[in-house]
């Protein structure tokens, strides 16, 4: 019998071609490594703060601060109880913030009212997280003294005149 070139493609079609995984291993071999060796882990970090909140304390004794720091396009404005802190307006530094002038500002009213430790940030809906974070590390505290170490969120300045 002759074979002719129709059994021959029978025949070839008839027997599966060997898959050979090694290459395939091997590629996992190094790339397996090398994504873990590049991979960027992520660090969180935790900044404590309160959300606004009912706490009944008891009857204050005298009439309660309530500074707030707003954080606006245009700069911080700072305001408290009418009698106690006139509204105050820091201004932008061109296309940075002025931390410095805040610390300074806020420094003149823990002076004033030395047993007050709260303050309340109001940033406006579209500042960066960076800049609510600086400012709450300015309200904190300053080079050499705490500040006011309790921070509390409220949702906006619209309501400051």
């Amino acid at each position: 019998m002759s074979s002719s070139p129709i059994s021959f493609r029978r025949r070839a079609a008839a027997e599966a071609p060997e898959l050979t995984l090694l290459p395939f291993m091997n590629l996992m071999t190094l790339l397996i490594p090398f994504l873990l060796i590049s991979a960027h882990f992520v660090h969180l970090s935790v900044i404590d703060a309160s959300l606004p909140g009912i706490v009944v304390t008891g009857p204050p004794e005298g009439e309660p601060l309530h500074l707030t720091v707003g954080i606006t396009d245009d700069g911080f404005v700072l305001r408290g109880n009418a009698e106690t802190i006139p509204q105050a307006a820091i201004p932008r530094l061109g296309d940075g913030w002025d931390f410095d002038a805040l610390t300074a500002a806020l420094e003149i009213v823990k002076a004033d009212h030395p047993a007050d430790e709260a303050v309340i940030l109001a940033p406006e809906d579209d500042i960066s997280y960076e800049v609510v974070v600086r400012t709450m590390d300015a309200a904190r505290a300053s080079a050499d003294r705490l500040l006011f170490p309790s921070v509390t969120f409220a949702g906006g300045v619209r309501g400051l005149p």
